[in-house]
């Protein structure tokens, strides 16, 4: 239920940004038909990048948005990872256009 809330409320809010966005794929860099090995390394390359650790030489507005990418690209992870849940995410996306 609480997925399928978030997949319409961030539908509605098309042309954002990838780290704005609830397309999971998306947030990850992946194609919607990516395998978990792809949807890994892409996690791990991003989660990399955008670590809040990784961002002491920029300045505070810098860092607080790498934070924010982070959560979600976490969050993303969280649901790609899990198949009952990547499974349910892919049925409710196959219903909302994005």
């Amino acid at each position: 239920m609480f997925l399928r809330q978030q997949v319409r409320f961030f539908a509605a809010q098309a042309k954002k940004p990838f780290e704005n966005t609830l397309d999971y794929y998306a947030r990850l860099g992946v194609k919607s038909d990516a395998g978990r090995d792809d949807i890994k390394l892409n996690f791990y390359k991003m989660a990399k990048k955008y670590h809040p650790d990784h961002q002491t030489s920029r300045t505070e507005k810098d860092r607080a948005s790498s934070e924010e990418v982070f959560k979600n690209i976490n969050d993303a992870y969280e649901i790609l990872s899990n198949p009952k849940l990547k499974s349910a995410y892919d049925r409710e996306r196959s219903q909302v256009s994005f």
